[in-house]
């Protein structure tokens, strides 16, 4: 065995280690199961439940005040389906208009990566009944055509059922998906007030996607992320909406306890103390902490007992955790980690990229509080589902530190706020973003994160995820770890010292450090004040060369030597050795998951050890 195979094997070994042998067992002996026979999922057989699933009239009222019917749902956040009354094609690329093949297999026959059809979450997304819960809504708001709108959500039913029968097809092949579906449906019970009467038909279609989610539950719990918290929260809300049916059979009873169990299990496993969640996204986190509010609402409607002290305890934090990223001139939030386009519970007018009504809801339900004080789209759930929300106002801590997460933010007097990610993983990272740093001056991101665009573009995967596209350094032409898999890094980073002080609230600094698996050595220094940042990052024991890459908002840039001028920024770097190239390049960034637009990037390369300076001037004038 050479060396190179040697060391690889290692890598392995380490990062075995490091994913936890439970977890690692846990996906094994799922694929040993699916690959024999073993696992009963590939033996599950059910009949086509074709309606109608929810009941005509379903609600008495005059509209709901101040809200509007929608015409459409946004895929990704980005490209809009009609609500009409012809249901979509359901294996239809939602962007390439490509249709998938092998609708008739089994689930498991199918590829999670298709290169002849392409990235297979665009086939997934309009299988995620986020329409279900427009035409709720609609129902609620638009009395003069209540009727027409609830025939319009069973004839989309219908027709997703006739089209995708039990087990068979790729709408059936994850547990996730399956999962949404089953939280989306019990939302819209709830909005028409059928969760406690609902038809046969629906509480059956309920029955058979728990079917599919249990035997594969513990693969879902191996990936410690958050397809353990959908899956189990589904196992436990549709077992909970069927007792109150009085389907309280024994399996039914089962799926309750293992639901709730997991749930719980998951929460106390997955969010950190101080909020932060395993997949160390905020796009995820929203997902999570939408499951958990679905997960909530239907307990206090189905009068199941509460849960643990501990659930609602990492809910609370995981809720002022995502409060803190808010940019709260347009909900926006910085584009840390993976992103791909995932949204639950999307009951708002809002925009994909605006986080307020779910940090809304999530406020009001676990911590007793409003996270946003004025009146907007983001009470729109809460409106729908008749919660109150005359509560206190949360609070926002500043300077803001989740340690055990790797987050730092800072905010100055005005309104300029710095976003600092370090590395502390306990679970596996999905993005090479160690000292990452985004930029935000009056709501405008002036240093940006990539995003993900596409998980089956290996090529575009691997750019999105690296540190060529982060606010940070890359050694030797090298990523900060070994890319062991489309989402796995090996050698995980680890900060070896942090600090983080404030001076009478007017100047706030950073201090961390690492050292990467060759070597490479990265100390960077941030000192925020009210006019200007200072990055300043003291590197050594590389081998050729290290570039530091600034990603820049989109805009008309000059560079003149080392000074680079923007619309609402000006940079100045320096070097303690000799800068052997500097530039102004052109980059990618993600905001919607399957799109992707240019941006400028300044790079500056160095060949020796040295401490590079980059002074940042903010253009009061020009806000």
């Amino acid at each position: 065995m050479t060396y190179n195979k040697i060391a690889s094997f290692l890598v392995w070994l380490d990062t075995i280690y490091r994913l936890k042998l439970r977890s690692v067992t846990r996906v094994v002996l799922y694929r040993i199961g699916i690959r024999t026979g073993i696992n009963r999922v590939k033996r599950l057989h059910a009949p086509i439940r074709l309606g109608p699933y929810f009941k005509e009239p379903a609600v008495n009222h005059d509209g709901i005040l101040g809200l509007t019917p929608v015409d459409s749902i946004e895929i990704f956040g980005w490209r809009s389906i009609p609500l009409t009354a012809s249901p979509p094609p359901w294996f239809q690329h939602v962007v390439t208009g490509t249709t998938a093949r092998r609708q008739g297999d089994p689930w498991w026959k199918i590829p999670d990566f298709d290169p002849s059809f392409g990235d297979i979450k665009a086939i997934w997304e309009l299988s995620r009944f986020e329409w279900a819960l427009k035409f709720a809504r609609n129902v609620l708001v638009d009395s003069a055509n209540s009727a027409h709108h609830l025939r319009t959500l069973n004839s989309w039913l219908r027709n997703w059922c006739e089209h995708n029968p039990p087990y068979f097809g790729p709408n059936w092949k994850c547990g996730q998906e399956a999962s949404i579906r089953v939280l989306h449906l019990a939302i819209s019970a709830i909005l028409l007030k059928q969760l406690d009467n609902s038809s046969t038909d629906l509480l059956d279609l309920i029955e058979l996607h728990l079917r599919r989610i249990e035997p594969t539950l513990l693969y879902a719990i191996g990936q410690d992320n958050n397809h353990g918290t959908s899956e189990a929260a589904a196992l436990f809300v549709g077992a909970a909406w069927l007792k109150l049916n009085g389907r309280d059979q024994p399996h039914v009873k089962r799926w309750y306890r293992k639901g709730r169990h997991w749930l719980e299990e998951r929460v106390a496993e997955l969010i950190d103390s101080d909020g932060s969640f395993s997949q160390y996204s905020i796009n995820y986190h929203r997902v999570m902490l939408d499951t958990l509010c679905i997960a909530e609402i239907v307990r206090q409607h189905a009068h199941e007992p509460e849960f643990s002290e501990q659930f609602y305890k990492q809910a609370r934090a995981a809720s002022v955790w995502l409060h803190s990223f808010l940019i709260y001139e347009s909900g926006c939030t910085p584009n840390i980690g993976a992103n791909d386009g995932a949204r639950l519970l999307a009951l708002s007018q809002s925009a994909y990229s605006d986080y307020r009504p779910t940090v809304q809801l999530a406020a009001l339900l676990f911590c007793n509080a409003r996270a946003i004080e004025s009146v907007g789209p983001w009470d729109e759930a809460a409106l729908l589902l008749n919660m109150k929300s005359d509560s206190a106002k949360l609070p926002v801590v500043n300077p803001c530190q989740f340690d055990r997460g790797g987050y730092i933010i800072l905010r100055n007097r005005k309104n300029t706020q710095l976003f600092f990610r370090y590395p502390r993983y306990r679970f596996r990272p999905s993005h090479a973003d160690a000292f990452h740093i985004d930029l935000w001056c009056n709501g405008i991101n002036l240093l940006r994160d990539s995003g993900s665009y596409s998980y089956s573009d290996l090529a575009a995967s691997n750019y999105f995820t690296s540190v060529k596209a982060h606010n940070s350094i890359q050694f030797d032409d090298r990523d900060q770890m070994p890319k062991l898999g489309r989402f796995l890094y090996g050698k995980w980073l680890k900060t070896q010292s942090i600090t983080c002080i404030s001076k009478d609230n007017k100047e706030y600094s950073i201090e961390a450090s690492y050292t990467d698996w060759q070597g490479a050595h990265h100390h960077r220094t941030i000192v925020l004040n009210d006019d200007s940042l200072l990055v300043r990052d003291a590197i050594e024991g590389f081998k050729t060369k290290a570039v530091l890459r600034w990603r820049l908002n989109p805009g008309i840039w000059n560079l003149e030597g080392t000074r680079a001028v923007g619309e609402y920024i000006t940079i100045e770097v320096r070097s303690s050795s000799p800068i052997e190239r500097i530039e102004l390049c052109e980059g990618y960034e993600s905001f919607h998951y399957l799109k992707k637009t240019r941006l400028p990037v300044i790079e500056v390369e160095v060949a020796h050890p040295c401490t590079i300076e980059s002074y940042f001037v903010f253009d009061e004038k020009r806000h």
